[in-house]
């Protein structure tokens, strides 16, 4: 998801336990965590697309495989096979990016997404969407403590997403 990192999830392969003939790979979207790439920003969920299905070809070459993913990765997931860059042989989807809750009306927010994605304006962050790090008590992205310990000691610093990456993301939707 959109401000994750890997890293956050290094118990999920013991936790799953898929058994010792499964291959298990992950990434951080360009922009995310230790990726290269201006923070919270894309042009196009193609980009993202093709960086999992380039890591898919790498680690798995043509053998099946499946892809779990959460908020924002459920989208590319969705996007990037839809758009038959990824044929997975089955998708493992948490709280899946399906939509935007922008801080002015939505017709608005996708009209200066896209004019601003278009000018300069387009890799600066939008200063909206921040991911709510600072307070545990009613987090509406974690129940748990210890993952917002996690989060709270994380190397990567927070980034509202870019008017690109917004006006990406209604083009994704």
């Amino acid at each position: 998801g959109r401000s994750e990192w890997i890293e956050k999830y290094d118990f999920l392969p013991e936790k799953l336990d898929f058994g010792p003939d499964v291959i298990w790979a992950t990434l951080d979207h360009r922009g995310q965590g230790a990726s290269a790439g201006p923070r919270a920003h894309v042009d196009s969920y193609d980009d993202f697309a093709m960086d999992v299905a380039a890591l898919v070809r790498q680690a798995f070459g043509s053998k099946p495989y499946a892809i779990i993913a959460h908020s924002m990765g459920g989208l590319i997931t969705l996007y990037g096979s839809l758009k038959h860059f990824l044929e997975p042989r089955a998708v493992f989807l948490s709280s899946p990016l399906m939509g935007l809750r922008p801080p002015i009306p939505g017709n608005i927010a996708r009209s200066v997404a896209r004019i601003a994605s278009i000018s300069s304006f387009g890799i600066l962050p939008t200063g909206f969407g921040t991911d709510r790090r600072d307070i545990f008590t009613d987090n509406v992205l974690t129940s748990s403590y210890k993952g917002f310990q996690t989060v709270l000691r994380s190397p990567y610093s927070k980034s509202a997403p870019s008017f690109g990456c917004v006006n990406a993301t209604y083009w994704a939707l």
